[in-house]
């Protein structure tokens, strides 16, 4: 007896892609072409029923996609992500693989599964109750809200909206807004161009590394850290022979982490 499904539909370009699942992690890659390719795998003892129940949908006209593993349930609620939540601590979900063509968007509502991103998405909206997310290569926005699990974004091009209550943050690539509130964990953040970055935490430490060139213009208070800069911190001019004239504004509030400025390598 099989413990897979799989469902190829034929786009004709990007997709939006809507995906719940109970407990179920999402992976997503890029395929070649326009072909959207779903696959469901289970692994617990009921896996067939799983299989069968699954709710996959593809709508040509508007190029959507919309998969729920577990179906007849609302979760655009609070009732309803806490209904899904609840259902996670009993055994038995599916795992979604999907490969969707280049500059699609994808938005996720999960329980307790971890999302993984891999290939050039345009944008990625992900809303876990305790799931890690990581999104891999250039996006366009990401917009991320989790109770716990760590977050991890490669280049970002346009926003990154980050609400984390207990998890680590790490964007290797900010975007032109960047905003990260987190209540417990720490936060790792690259600034390789102009643009905005405001952080707020209550327990964590905050590091922001800037590419060299750029100009920095910054704000930080915290409680009971340590604040402190490798770099200059004049808004005048910059450190480097190479400055151009571009500015990153950082604006950092801490309650009780540390926060530090330094060079990214």
């Amino acid at each position: 007896m099989s413990n897979s499904r799989q469902e190829i539909y034929q786009a004709s370009g990007p997709v939006h892609a809507d995906v719940v699942t109970k407990s179920g992690d999402i992976s997503v890659r890029m395929g070649s072409d326009n072909e959207v390719k779903v696959s469901l795998k289970a692994s617990s003892g009921n896996a067939q029923a799983l299989l069968e129940n699954a709710e996959l949908h593809f709508d040509e006209a508007s190029n959507e996609i919309r998969i729920r593993t577990q179906p007849h349930d609302q979760f655009d609620s609070l009732a309803g992500l806490t209904n899904l939540f609840m259902k996670s601590l009993r055994p038995g979900d599916l795992d979604v693989i999907l490969t969707l063509p280049e500059g699609s968007s994808i938005k996720v509502v999960t329980a307790s599964g971890d999302t993984v991103t891999l290939g050039r998405l345009a944008d990625v909206d992900v809303t876990t109750g305790s799931g890690d997310v990581r999104v891999g290569d250039t996006v366009n926005s990401v917009n991320v809200k989790t109770g716990s699990g760590d977050v991890v974004t490669g280049h970002v091009t346009e926003s990154l909206e980050c609400r984390c209550a207990s998890g680590d943050v790490r964007c290797d690539g900010a975007a032109s807004a960047t905003n990260i509130h987190t209540a417990s964990g720490d936060v790792l953040v690259t600034a390789e161009r102009s643009g905005d970055i405001s952080i707020r935490a209550v327990s964590g430490d905050v590091r922001i590394n800037v590419r060299p060139g750029l100009v920095i213009d910054v704000s930080g208070t915290t409680v009971s850290g340590d604040m402190g800069s490798a770099i200059p911190l004049d808004l005048s001019s910059g450190d480097d022979d190479d400055d151009e004239g571009e500015t990153v504004s950082i604006n950092v509030v801490t309650v009780s982490g540390d926060f530090k400025i330094s060079r990214a390598s």
